[in-house]
C-alpha cells in the first residue's frame, strides 16, 4: 500500500473517530471509546500491513487489532442493550463473564518472551530459517 494511501485512511478514520461519534444516539462514552478502539484497529493493522516481513510485527498488531476489535463491540452492544458490569470489571468481560483481561495479558506475555527468544537466538548466532 502506498504511503500516501495509507495517510489517507488514517485521516479520514481519525476524522470519523473525532467527529462522527457524537451524532450517534447513545451512551456517549460508550460510543467514544468504540470509536477510539476502531480507528486503532485501522491503524494497527496499516502498521501490520506495513511491517508484514516480520513476525513479530505482525503478531503484535493483529493481536492488538483483535483486542480493540472486541473493545469496539463490546462497547456498540453496550451502547444499545446494557448489561450488568460490577465495579471494577470491564465491560467485554462481564459481556462475556470471563476475565479477559487477564487472557490477554498472558497472550502479550507468551508473545513477548516468544520475541526475546528470537532475539536471543540471533545473537547466539542460532540460523531462525
Amino acid at each position: 500500500m502506498k504511503n500516501r494511501g495509507a495517510a489517507a485512511l488514517l485521516l479520514l478514520g481519525g476524522c470519523a473517530a473525532q467527529f462522527a461519534w457524537k451524532h450517534i444516539d447513545a451512551p456517549s462514552g460508550a460510543v467514544w471509546n468504540a470509536s477510539q478502539a476502531l480507528l486503532l484497529v485501522l491503524a494497527f493493522t496499516l502498521l501490520g500491513v506495513c511491517y508484514r516481513r516480520s513476525l513479530e510485527m505482525v503478531s503484535v498488531c493483529t493481536l492488538l487489532a483483535l483486542v480493540q476489535g472486541l473493545t469496539a463491540y463490546c462497547h456498540i452492544a453496550w451502547a444499545f442493550k446494557q448489561w450488568k458490569v460490577l465495579p471494577g470489571q470491564g465491560i467485554c468481560s462481564a459481556k462475556f463473564d470471563m476475565p479477559l483481561g487477564a487472557i490477554a495479558c498472558a497472550i502479550f506475555a507468551w508473545i513477548a518472551i516468544g520475541m526475546l527468544d528470537r532475539m536471543r537466538k540471533e545473537k547466539s548466532g542460532v540460523d531462525l530459517g
